[in-house]
């Protein structure tokens, strides 16, 4: 194969992986940074609560307007637990602004942003997350989850393990989409310097020196190509392949453009998948009823006082003729990172109704009369009724733990021992949520995944 063929063909393969990565590797980063990102911030909001690690008092006045891992450098035991807290409320940041602003394109993923991302993915090692490891970011905030999960009841350090499981298996997806990413633009570099330099005749990458090759390639660079950066380990990788061609171009063009397969085997979708998680939902909105009662017993407790009869028939009457009654309760919500508190002026009574109504529509969507109707419709209408269920919970989790807060600290002391706590139906309610969530973007995975082997017109062979 001469040069001349081997830069048509090199074109040719770069843009067929091209559209490979912006079907794929592209969904795939985004995806698994969205479930990263969750997952870290349940066991950041343990670690908050269980006191390992302190909130970040300047959360709302720093913002974060591109990539940077946060620092590295050694510190002392004295001083782990404040660099702890500042690196990981940095860490959670990044990991923010990834899911919320940051572009997932490919024009926006060069060789430079490839490496920023690689640096950050690798700041916590999630794959290996041990106290043994090698890293020290990693190997601190091990010991500290490790503590959780020790003084947890059994169904929280259940959550802790899922989270820690979707961790390292979102990581490697990412490590993976990133690798292939880094390919491209390394490729695309590599093609770009052979198009503009080599291809003239002005180096002969086996006669030269590798000293004078580079020398060359510095020289030409600089006068045809200033605006391209000079990459060492680059510009080593295509020397190392020029002299070894033409077999290593023979193995880029396979890796670039395999031979496509007519048929592909993939796992087909099954509805009945999406039908299990309303009914996971639905039966945990009986948790979102379990908690108002309880919670509407602890108002009733709280402004139990001693009356005299006058006093009674008093309030009786009162209670009677005002059945629309507000009571509002001042509480301290978390924000939406959780990890500044912020005071609330909540209307309880309407509060409880809202949510006693949203609680009642997916438990009805989940009876089994409803169901048989929800499997006669597309998938797509059911993943909106799904997320719509999702979004009950996730609307009022905050407001449930303030409330739960609210009503373990500001009752008097005489009744305090008699209000209900709600930790066991919000520990219950975060795990349906990490399992749902986790199971709907499976799901939604795979369609697009389908449906991109489709476009591509591959034949589908599900199994």
């Amino acid at each position: 194969m001469t040069e001349e063929i081997f830069l048509v063909k090199l074109a040719r393969g770069l843009e067929s992986y091209k559209s490979n990565l912006e079907g794929k590797a592209i969904t795939k980063l985004k995806l698994s940074a969205s479930i990263i990102h969750s997952s870290f911030k349940n066991i950041y909001q343990a670690c908050l609560e269980k006191k390992t690690l302190n909130a970040d008092q300047y959360d709302s006045d720093i913002s974060v307007i591109d990539l940077k891992v946060p620092s590295s450098e050694p510190f002392s035991e004295s001083e782990k637990k404040i660099e702890m807290s500042i690196r990981i409320a940095a860490y959670g940041k990044q990991l923010d602004y990834l899911n919320s602003s940051f572009s997932f394109n490919l024009d926006n993923i060069n060789l430079i942003t490839v490496k920023k991302l690689s640096e950050l993915i690798n700041y916590i090692d999630w794959i290996s997350f041990s106290e043994n490891s090698g890293k020290l970011i990693t190997r601190a905030l091990a010991v500290m989850v490790g503590s959780l999960k020790l003084g947890s009841e059994p169904m929280q350090a259940k959550v802790i393990k899922n989270d820690l499981k979707r961790l390292r298996e979102e990581t490697q997806n990412f490590k993976e989409a990133l690798k292939e990413l880094g390919l491209y633009r390394k490729e695309q570099y590599k093609a770009e310097l052979r198009k503009r330099i080599a291809f003239n005749g002005v180096i002969d990458y086996r006669e030269d020196t590798k000293e004078d090759i580079e020398k060359n390639i510095r020289h030409m660079m600089k006068r045809e190509m200033s605006e391209v950066p000079y990459y060492n380990t680059l510009i080593d990788q295509l020397i190392d392949d020029e002299r070894k061609a033409p077999d290593s171009w023979e193995k880029l063009l396979k890796i670039l453009s395999p031979e496509e397969k007519k048929t592909v085997a993939t796992k087909g979708l099954d509805k009945n998948e999406l039908l299990k998680i309303v009914q996971e939902l639905g039966k945990t909105s009986l948790l979102l009823n379990k908690i108002l009662k309880k919670f509407e017993e602890n108002s009733i407790t709280m402004n139990r006082i001693k009356r005299n009869i006058i006093e009674k028939i008093a309030y009786m009457l009162s209670e009677a003729f005002n059945k629309n009654k507000k009571i509002i309760y001042e509480i301290e919500v978390y924000n939406e990172n959780n990890t500044v508190k912020k005071r609330v002026s909540l209307n309880f009574t309407k509060f409880s109704e809202e949510l006693t109504s949203s609680a009642h529509k997916v438990y009805m969507l989940s009876t089994a009369e409803n169901l048989k109707k929800l499997a006669e419709q597309d998938d797509e209408e059911i993943l909106i009724k799904i997320n719509t269920s999702l979004d009950v919970f996730k609307r009022s989790y905050r407001k449930l733990a303030a409330l739960d807060t609210f009503f373990k600290e500001k009752s008097p002391k005489n009744v305090r021992s008699d209000i209900s706590g709600i930790k066991v139906e919000l520990s219950g309610i975060k795990m349906t949520l990490a399992n749902t969530q986790k199971k709907r973007n499976d799901y939604i995975s795979q369609k697009e995944e389908i449906d991109q082997l489709k476009k591509l017109g591959i034949q589908i062979e599900q199994n």
